[in-house]
């Protein structure tokens, strides 16, 4: 380097400042920093700080000057890195709709990103900003409340985070979710909190609109569950009616098991009418209502005839809850047709229980039973093929029948065939 021009030796980029003002402040026998890029015999690049001083000769006159040169390419390496992470840091934010402040406890001085700034409306950080002014966006109905919890979480020095909605210095009304959280200096007394706020204005809204429809489903299904009960009420009424004009007693009896049929599917969308579930109905109370409606179907009945209920707390769905009414209203109404002749006095059982992941259902009666020889699950009637066809192919379950002491038919199934569609 010994005895070239400097201009020979440092081909650089001068970072900030151009060149013209450099010499202009040396001639002005002024110091000059500067930053620049400089590159090595092989091509390596550097960044550089450069501190010159004029040198003054006994004359008065510049005789030259003296710089000292100091790589610093570790440095700006790191505020590159810290510049790359804060962009990428706001863009997240921005895109987030994320933004941040910090206030000082001692002067209560705030600093803020731009997109907290836009989040209130504000085009600049710059602007000014303090706790009151936030205050003061909160809407009237909720501005007391918020306000006393921001100050109880600021003379506390502790934490806060809840919903509120502001208004926008464009009158815009927007749901934002904020929170606060306190940090103690090393000092002890540089004390600050540091918060964020989020716009969360299009998940409110969003979170509202499905509410909505879900609404006027749970509104229209309630209306489909009704209609259906009514429309199946009057066929039910009509076929009553015809029933009291007929004289033929087996005519008569078919009229009334159909009218029986209707009814339990009826009952299952009165239950779904009532229910907060619209897909399931309790089985315990289904069965229940079902079988107290059998019974008085029947003059007479309740006199003679003792009904014990045994039953858990089971849901299940509408498509479960249809068919295993139908089986029950038949094997009801089997046990108060057949098993207590002669006006006989007697009893029916329903026990209903959960036993691992299998519903089971038993019905039983202490009447007079079936005859030997007789197989009523292949008798060629209505009753039978329900039966049969119901609990293998809609509910996917088995059918135990007993005939000892009475009769008893176990229905064991799990509520697999079919998923929850509301």
């Amino acid at each position: 380097m010994l005895g070239k021009n400097a201009g020979e030796i440092l081909h650089s980029v001068i970072l900030n400042s151009d060149k013209e003002e450099i010499f202009h402040r040396l001639n002005e026998r002024q110091e000059v920093t500067t930053e620049a890029i400089h590159y090595t015999k092989s091509n390596e690049k550097l960044f550089v700080e450069a501190h010159t001083v004029p040198f003054i000769g006994e004359d008065g006159e510049i005789k030259g000057y003296i710089t000292v040169n100091r790589d610093i390419t570790k440095r700006k390496e790191a505020e590159e890195k810290i510049r790359s992470s804060e962009e990428t840091l706001g863009f997240a934010l921005d895109v987030s709709k994320i933004g941040l402040w910090e206030m000082d406890l001692n002067d209560r001085k705030v600093r803020r990103t731009l997109q907290h700034a836009k989040i209130f409306g504000y085009e600049s950080a710059e602007q000014e900003w303090s706790f009151n002014l936030f205050i003061s966006h909160i809407v009237p109905e909720e501005r007391d409340e918020k306000k006393e919890i921001v100050s109880k979480a600021i003379e506390e020095k502790t934490n806060y985070n809840f919903e509120c909605r502001i208004i926008r210095t464009d009158g815009e009304l927007r749901t934002l979710k904020v929170a606060g959280q306190y940090f103690a200096g090393m000092d002890g007394k540089s004390n600050k909190i540091i918060g964020v706020a989020e716009d969360i204005t299009d998940r409110v809204r969003s979170i509202d609109a499905i509410k909505e429809a879900l609404k006027e489903k749970e509104v229209l299904l309630r209306e489909l569950y009704h209609r259906t009960k009514n429309n199946m009420q009057v066929i039910y009424s009509l076929l009553g009616l015809r029933s009291e004009t007929i004289k033929d007693y087996n005519v008569r009896s078919i009229l009334d098991d159909m009218r029986n049929r209707i009814m339990t599917i009826s009952l299952v969308h009165q239950k779904l009418y009532q229910s907060k579930n619209l897909s399931k109905i309790d089985l315990k109370d289904y069965i229940y209502d079902l079988t107290i409606l059998l019974m008085e179907s029947y003059s007479g009945i309740r006199e003679r005839i003792k009904l014990k209920l045994e039953m858990e707390s089971i849901a299940v769905l509408i498509d479960t809850a249809v068919p295993l009414g139908m089986v029950i209203n038949e094997l009801i109404t089997n046990s108060i047709k057949h098993a207590f002749p002669n006006n006989s006095h007697g009893e029916i059982s329903v026990k209903l229980s959960m036993k691992g992941n299998t519903i089971e259902l038993q019905i039983s009666d202490n009447g007079i039973g079936i005859p030997d020889g007789i197989d009523i699950m292949n008798m060629n009637t209505l009753g039978a093929q329900l039966l049969n066809g119901i609990v293998e192919n809609q509910l996917g379950g088995t059918l135990e029948l007993s005939t000892k002491g009475g009769v008893t038919c176990t229905i064991r199934f799990s509520e697999v065939l079919y998923v929850e569609r509301v």
